[in-house]
């Protein structure tokens, strides 16, 4: 392809091998070629060397792979061996690693139901207790358990446990803040319970005197200890629960569940709510106060959980 005389340009042509091409300068081939010295022969061409570092390097992978290959059981050795020098720093490293202290998780009070009081005619009553959970250091602490015939209560307040993820044998105490039948009627319902009631603590049939014979305070868990708080009857207890939150995480200071020490939140106005159910008014008194000054929270024995602010521990000079 090429301008070419008597051709048209850009078009392909075919070459003989006998024509002439009068710019291409002619190669002289020599008649004979120069014979090397000895001295040259000695030396290593440049192609020689690039042929033996390729042997050195291929003769020194084929060792390598032989090391690692040839013995199965050596290689699953060095193997284990690398796992394990890197499991033992791990362990060090961990120990190094400052430890954080998680702070222990806060008590939870739960109403499984609000009590009422109710007055009929004939001077009768229809009384329905409150009845809490205290859930705190891996216990399910149940205070007070209902009326034994109130089989609907019952009902309601088996289902309410077992909604929160504890049936009757995942509760571990019972503490029952004192014997009326309105409030310790249930509790045979939780056999395998540890049970408070009054100054005794029995399991089963196995009884004993709880420290709160000879000591006004039991502590029962992290957060909950029981206090003798007589009045309402002579073997009161109410339950402390110290720095606690609600069902739903809410911050509620320190709470009592008084049992009826405390009736609901209206006693407070009115003596008539309280003063003819006691059995000694004057350590009832005492007992009301006492409470009032530890808890930021109240829940009592027959209303919903009422809070303790500033007015009111003024008022009873706490």
């Amino acid at each position: 392809h090429g301008e070419l005389s008597g051709h048209p340009p850009n078009e392909w042509v075919m070459m003989d091998p006998d024509d002439s091409d009068p710019e291409r300068e002619e190669v002289k081939v020599p008649d004979q070629l120069p014979v090397p010295t000895l001295q040259q022969l000695q030396q290593p061409t440049h192609q020689s060397q690039q042929h033996d570092r390729i042997d050195a390097v291929q003769e020194q992978s084929f060792s390598l792979d032989g090391l690692h290959s040839s013995d199965p059981e050596e290689e699953l050795f060095r193997r284990l061996t690398l796992e394990l020098t890197d499991l033992m720093q791990q362990i060090k490293n961990r120990k190094r690693e400052p430890k954080v202290k998680k702070k222990p998780a806060k008590a939870r009070v739960i109403v499984i139901r609000n009590g009422t009081a109710e007055g009929l005619a004939n001077r009768q009553y229809n009384l329905v207790a409150t009845i809490t959970l205290i859930r705190d250091g891996g216990k399910n602490i149940l205070v007070d358990t209902g009326l034994a015939t109130d089989i609907n209560g019952r009902t309601e307040m088996i289902r309410r446990l077992e909604s929160l993820g504890v049936p009757t044998p995942s509760v571990h105490v019972v503490v029952s803040t004192h014997g009326h039948p309105d409030h310790a009627g249930n509790t045979h319902m939780f056999p395998d319970a540890v049970q408070y009631h009054g100054w005794y603590v029995h399991e089963r049939s196995v009884f004993n005197l709880s420290n709160l014979f000879d000591a006004d305070r039991e502590q029962i868990s992290p957060s909950v200890s029981l206090l003798r708080t007589p009045g309402h009857t002579s073997e009161d207890v109410s339950v402390l629960i110290r720095d606690a939150v609600d069902e739903w995480g809410i911050p509620l200071g320190n709470v009592a569940v008084s049992g009826d020490v405390f009736v609901r939140r209206e006693d407070i106005d009115n003596d008539r709510e309280w003063v003819p159910l006691s059995a000694d008014v004057k350590s009832q008194a005492l007992s009301r106060r006492t409470l009032l000054c530890k808890a930021d929270c109240i829940v009592p024995g027959h209303g919903p959980p009422f809070r303790v602010d500033t007015q009111l521990r003024g008022r009873f000079k706490c």
